[in-house]
């Protein structure tokens, strides 16, 4: 407040000093202030001074303090922003959260599900491949033996009841 009305007051010295002296340099056809001003500039050059130097010092000091007052204002507007983020992050919990842990629940029951299918399925598969393998080791056996020569209809048979197996 008291630097608010200093700042004032210099700014009116500074302005009325800085006119006189003005005036002063120039000559305003029926206003002959040279004469005038030049016995009392030794006084007014000082006071412009002064009060120009006073006002910035006093401007300065206003500002400072305009400045730490947004300043705690823009805090004090951060925290209730961040109460409020707070309030409606707790309340967004409170409505969703028993259906999210719900569905968390039901998404890591599937998720059980699915691996408990995929490793059943990867058994039937592994037996089914290992049958097949040894289904082809009896077919190479059997190529081999006629191949040499020594087919013979029982062996024939035995081939149709392997091929009859793996079908059925």
């Amino acid at each position: 407040m008291i630097l608010g009305l200093l700042q004032t007051f210099c700014f009116v010295m500074a302005l009325s000093t800085a006119s006189v002296l003005f005036i002063g340099a120039y000559d305003f056809g029926i206003f002959d202030f040279r004469m005038t001003v030049s016995n009392i500039a030794i006084v007014i050059l000082p006071l412009f001074i002064v009060s120009a130097a006073l006002y910035s010092f006093a401007n300065a000091k206003v500002l400072s303090a305009k400045q730490a007052s947004q300043q705690q204002s823009l805090a004090a507007g951060q925290a209730e922003i961040d109460v409020k983020i707070a309030a409606a992050q707790q309340k967004f919990d409170e409505y969703l959260g028993e259906e999210y842990k719900a569905l968390k629940a039901e998404n890591e029951a599937m998720k059980a599900d699915i691996e408990s299918k995929k490793l059943a399925e990867r058994e039937k598969l592994e037996e089914e491949n290992a049958f097949l393998k040894e289904q082809n080791s009896l077919l190479k056996e059997q190529m081999t033996t006629r191949s040499n020569g020594a087919a013979s209809p029982a062996s024939d048979g035995d081939q149709l009841a392997v091929l009859d197996g793996a079908t059925g």
